[in-house]
């Protein structure tokens, strides 16, 4: 999870203070163990920070599961609509988990219109490696 320059500021300000507390606490706490050690505490006394500083956090960051990335499939050379939405030899856009973007916006070339549903264009073309669920843009012939 990315981190905020405004969090690491928040941070960085929360360790300055934490630290110069825990520094000043130590500081103190030397200077009774010499009093004690050189004897110009008789009799010694126990040691208490004032003030006292904060408590330490150890808490746990929760651990976060990567998924594991898609399988990838082949987009293949469909030809037709009707090859990619029915299979005939070829897997189909479902077989493959893939999401199709289908655009008719070719106009038909064949007077008996036997080019209806050709696929022109793919985007990405045939033969690309992909991820499951990729969206393939596909301009066919007008159907």
């Amino acid at each position: 999870m990315p981190t905020n320059f405004s969090t690491i500021c928040r941070l960085r300000a929360n360790y300055s203070r934490c630290t110069g507390k825990y520094r000043t606490a130590l500081n103190a706490l030397m200077s009774h163990a010499i009093a004690v050690s050189t004897g110009k505490m008789n009799p010694p006394q126990e040691f208490v920070a004032n003030p006292a500083p904060p408590p330490l956090s150890f808490k746990k960051k929760p651990f976060v599961s990567v998924p594991p990335p898609p399988p990838m499939v082949t987009v293949p050379n469909w030809g037709d609509v009707e090859t990619m939405e029915r299979g005939g030899g070829v897997p189909t856009a479902d077989d493959l988990g893939l999401v199709i973007n289908e655009i008719d916006d070719q106009p038909v070339l064949d007077p008996d219109q036997r080019d209806r549903g050709e696929i022109v264009s793919m985007s990405p073309p045939a033969g690309t490696v992909v991820p499951r669920g990729s969206i393939i843009t596909v301009h066919v012939r007008n159907r």
